[in-house]
């Protein structure tokens, strides 16, 4: 099971998420904590060691950009989910896995999933090859 951390600080996004998740992969994640600050958040990265956390950006007193500030290494994926594209640059920068927005569509959050699966497994996605002439 994939060990995950969801920080958003709106408990019906974080409800729903979980939700969504459990019903299209049944038994593949293990939502370790769900947390509704940056703080909580990073305290629950450091208990409980994530391979993945979804990551809401626009939250009271700190932004979800703020979290990578408490880390010397990102040891963990991360999915930014927000109801605003403007941040999807800086995500970029942050290597982001997958930058979904809200309300999150079912689909988009399962080709989140497969990229965090393919890239756990060391699997370049195709358009990668594609881009750098790979057939």
């Amino acid at each position: 099971m994939i060990r995950t951390v969801i920080i958003d600080d709106e408990i019906n996004a974080q409800n729903f998420l979980e939700k969504t998740l459990e019903k299209s992969f049944p038994n593949k994640f293990n939502i370790v904590e769900k947390c509704n600050s940056v703080d909580s958040g990073v305290t629950a990265i450091k208990k409980y060691g994530p391979e993945l956390v979804f990551l809401d950006i626009q939250m009271p007193e700190k932004n979800g950009f703020e979290l990578f500030q408490y880390f010397d290494a990102i040891n963990f994926e991360v999915v930014f989910t927000t109801a605003y594209n403007q941040f999807a640059i800086k995500a970029i920068k942050r290597s982001a896995l997958d930058y979904l927005l809200k309300p999150i569509n079912a689909v988009e959050l399962s080709e989140a999933v497969k990229k965090f699966e393919n890239k756990s497994k060391g699997v370049w996605p195709k358009k990668i090859d594609l881009i750098i002439g790979k057939p």
